[in-house]
């Protein structure tokens, strides 16, 4: 029988030496990374205490959010959305238009993780474009800092931005 450097058997059709059980040879670390993501209800989610190291879970009710396990081992939200109404400009130099918004985020971080942010539908019309100017983190929740700049009108905008936890780059 052929084993790939995992231990996983590798079948071919052409085998006809194949059993059941070398079929199911996953190896530990599929079994390990299937065990890992599930959806159900957040009353489930809540209810699976501690969760398992590394583990997502999708809610399947309340907006369907997606969750993962924190830095201090609980649940936390791994991505959301957040927005602005439109407010006056802070700073201007035609034709540019700009202003500073602060966010608190309801997730925290762990040193080696980071947020990245995009500008999502509903920021008003024209041109604009937000951009992450500084992450705060605290132990219940993280504070985002958002450049938020418009081109060639000064007709004021809604900003809205969409967020997710990633790795920090090594």
């Amino acid at each position: 029988m052929a084993y790939d450097n995992k231990g996983i058997y590798k079948y071919t059709e052409a085998d006809d030496a194949v059993t059941m059980s070398a079929l199911l040879n996953l190896g530990q670390d599929s079994v390990s990374n299937t065990l890992k993501y599930f959806a159900d209800t957040s009353a489930k989610r809540m209810a699976l205490v501690p969760p398992p190291p590394g583990a997502m879970w999708q809610d399947t009710d309340n907006g369907e959010r997606l969750w993962s396990v924190g830095p201090d081992g609980a649940w936390r939200l791994h991505e959301g959305r957040v927005s602005v109404i439109a407010g006056a400009w802070a700073t201007s130099q035609t034709p540019f238009f700009g202003r500073t918004i602060t966010w608190d985020l309801p997730t925290v971080l762990a040193p080696t993780e980071t947020l990245m942010v995009t500008q999502d539908e509903g920021s008003g019309t024209g041109f604009s474009a937000a951009s992450l100017a500084s992450i705060t983190r605290y132990t219940d929740k993280t504070q985002i800092t958002v450049r938020h700049l418009a081109f060639a009108s000064n007709v004021t905008q809604p900003l809205s931005i969409a967020w997710r936890i990633v790795k920090r780059a090594a």
